[in-house]
């Protein structure tokens, strides 16, 4: 994903751990590795990651599931990473079942995932209130195997589109 403001990129991977590694280009050279340790309570293996970054600023935003069912999520302030948080730790699928998007006018970050329920569990960020607590979103026919989150260019709408394991998909528009 790419920085708004600054246009440096950043890219985020695993070496087989609990921990994400992260390297950023600035147009001329990569950065050396670091390394951006696990929410508290979260432990294990990564499996899947997603990067997103927000309209008009350096922030980004990584959703992580593991090996071990959990799932975390963690904020790029442009220079260094905070604000993470463990979602849940009961996520019976190991597949890409974390979404993160920003808002495009207000910054708000919106953040949708499933711990094996049929429900779809969200959470929201902003920078100077933080992770609210978990909501439960719609109700699916199935439990979901993977979602995605895309923002509008020109406001704050949201559109979540998740397939369930019935293989049935389901849009639904988050207004901010």
């Amino acid at each position: 994903a790419y920085e708004q403001l600054s246009g440096d990129a950043m890219v985020v991977y695993s070496d087989n751990n609990a921990d994400v590694r992260y390297r950023t280009w600035n147009g001329t050279a990569w950065s050396s590795e670091s390394t951006l340790t696990a929410a508290s309570g979260a432990g294990g293996k990564v499996r899947w990651s997603t990067l997103v970054s927000a309209p008009g600023s350096d922030r980004m935003a990584l959703g992580i599931t593991t090996f071990d069912s959990e799932i975390w999520v963690a904020v790029w302030n442009g220079s260094t990473w905070e604000s993470k948080q463990l979602l849940g730790t009961a996520s019976t699928n190991l597949a890409p079942v974390v979404a993160v998007a920003f808002e495009n006018d207000s910054g708000t970050l919106l953040t949708t995932y499933s711990e094996s329920a049929t429900q779809v569990r969200y959470r929201t960020w902003t920078s100077g209130g933080g992770w609210t607590a978990e909501q439960t979103g719609p109700e699916l026919g199935d439990v979901p195997n993977s979602m995605t989150l895309s923002s509008d260019p020109e406001g704050n709408h949201i559109m979540l589109a998740v397939q369930d394991n019935g293989s049935d998909i389901h849009l639904v528009e988050w207004d901010g």
